[in-house]
């Protein structure tokens, strides 16, 4: 059987067909298109039209697909009119306009009584924030709407004709109640938003139709429409390998015991982190309220209990600024500078618009001083700057640190910081859930981040167990499975990704220095 992963990302999209035999998971990239907010009227958009030509064009190129199933991002949505028409254009969570709701909507319903009920992470680009400020800004959009779809349900929709209202990604609106897993009454009370815009909370691979007359036609596919677990990040996370043979307990359908780790910690890496352990049941704790953790839906009831940290948006950013002053890496001692450039800390052999690449920042990282500067990763500054490499020198200097010059050292700063920062979230998740973590698993791109991967392991102490890299495809890919039948759940999913996927181990050390760098770290982020 052939499934059909749409996986859309904030900078680019795939479409990944798998295939489930011999007991492996096989993986094959059919489409890969770019993907990026656009800027309108001085505001961020994403235009939901243009990924729906890619989703169709995915499909086109994999008419073997027996079914195909979304997973995007999670928070932002759009409206459909009456007439099955999308309003307007999405907008992007890294737009300004919802800066001032976290206020206004404490004002409306407290923020210790909205956490009790959403057990939601406060964040300003929250879709209970966005929706809060078309309240104020376009009521007569709301009024008029026929639904509000997030964004794999909107794509999905355009696809079949059907509105759907996936769990993993409503949940990580603010307007669920946690522990009912459906939309919480109180909530839209005090926001006035209108019930009817919200249909009914639907489970991962709990839903399926066939595609509409006109995609079917324009592709030539025969694949029925299997709701995934639309939000990137519960995708991913069905596709850790927390399961492993050769421990005593329960028989695996293969017939080899293998037991789950419930005291394993996930790291989603990507463009965010997203770190944090799969519990049983939310945590709407005082505790938890005070950590910024936030409680989202998973598959097979699961609730992932985490933390979302910045990630290697940093160093995203950092790239765009190095390729737009057009500089390379240095490779000596002291920086180079360019007139007018400032401490970019870049040689004169450079050639505009060229990004450096990730493996050379790594490199040069690499070969960079320890522990030269830390900062904050969740520092609010570090969101959306017009220039990531000004607000981290200014960050360097506020804490009266050496300012890192050139690539290296500035990558190395994001690099350590990012690992100290996994250590409070692990710190952080055996506090309020008396677990003892004893291993940390990493998915995603930042796989392929060594570097970061070790210092993990060195910072937290435990070790770190790397892969797969197509996590999220994978974890589309076995939600559709058990809905078409293929699997017989999640825990067997993800023995087929441990017998496909070779994980890279590794181990703490230097655990003297980290310590220390930890000490540091706690006066740096308070």
């Amino acid at each position: 059987m052939k499934l059909l992963a749409i996986d859309i990302g904030a900078s680019s999209g795939r479409g990944i067909l798998g295939e489930i035999a011999g007991g492996k998971i096989s993986l094959r990239e059919v489409h890969r298109f770019k993907n990026a907010m656009i800027d309108r009227d001085g505001h961020k958009f994403w235009d939901v039209h243009r990924l729906h030509k890619e989703t169709v064009a995915a499909l086109a190129k994999a008419p073997e697909a027996e079914s195909v199933g979304i997973d995007t991002w999670g928070v932002d949505y759009g409206y459909v009119s009456k007439s099955g028409e999308v309003v307007g254009l999405p907008f992007a969570y890294r737009d300004s306009r919802t800066a001032p709701m976290v206020d206004r909507v404490h004002s409306l319903i407290p923020r210790e009584t909205l956490y009790a009920i959403n057990g939601q992470q406060v964040m300003s680009f929250n879709s209970i924030y966005q929706i809060a400020e078309d309240m104020m800004s376009r009521p007569d959009v709301l009024r008029d709407a026929d639904r509000m779809q997030f964004m794999p349900d909107l794509l999905g929709r355009m696809l079949t004709g059907r509105y759907t209202a996936e769990y993993s990604i409503a949940s990580t609106s603010g307007l669920l109640d946690a522990r009912m897993r459906d939309w919480s009454s109180e909530i839209l009370g005090a926001l006035g938003v209108p019930r009817h815009l919200f249909g009914p909370i639907t489970q991962p691979g709990g839903f399926q139709a066939p595609l509409a007359p006109e995609v079917a036609k324009a592709t030539g596919s025969k694949a029925v429409f299997t709701l995934a677990a639309g939000h990137d990040t519960a995708s991913a996370v069905a596709a850790v390998p927390m399961t492993w043979h050769g421990h005593p307990g329960r028989e695996s359908r293969a017939g080899s015991p293998c037991h789950e780790e419930p005291d394993a910690m996930y790291i989603s890496s990507g463009t965010w982190s997203l770190v944090g352990m799969e519990l049983d049941q939310p945590v709407l704790t005082k505790a938890a309220q005070e950590a910024n953790f936030t409680n989202e839906g998973g598959v097979g009831g699961k609730i992932r209990f985490l933390r979302n940290v910045m990630g290697l948006w940093l160093i995203q950013e950092l790239q765009r600024i190095w390729a737009e002053r057009g500089s390379t890496p240095l490779t000596g001692a002291g920086p180079t500078r360019l007139a007018g450039a400032g401490s970019t800390g870049l040689t004169e052999a450079a050639s505009a618009g060229q990004p450096l690449g990730f493996g050379e920042i790594c490199s040069q990282a690499e070969r960079a001083k320890p522990f030269a500067a830390l900062i904050n990763p969740q520092d609010h500054r570090f969101l959306a700057p017009k220039d990531m490499h000004h607000e981290i020198e200014e960050e360097c200097r506020r804490t009266g640190q050496p300012v890192p010059e050139g690539v290296g050292p500035l990558a190395r700063c994001v690099f350590e910081s990012l690992a100290l920062a996994y250590r409070d979230c692990v710190e952080t998740l055996q506090r309020i859930t008396g677990r003892t973590i004893s291993r940390v698993h990493i998915v995603g791109g930042g796989v392929q981040n060594k570097l970061l991967c070790q210092m993990t392991a060195d910072a937290c102490g435990v070790p770190v167990f790397a892969g797969p890299i197509e996590a999220t495809a994978i974890g589309n890919i076995l939600v559709q499975a058990i809905a078409m039948g293929e699997l017989s759940d999640i825990a067997r999913g993800r023995e087929l990704v441990r017998a496909t996927f070779p994980l890279d181990e590794y181990r703490p050390r230097d655990r003297a220095a980290w310590e220390a760098a930890w000490r540091r770290y706690g006066a740096v982020s308070s």
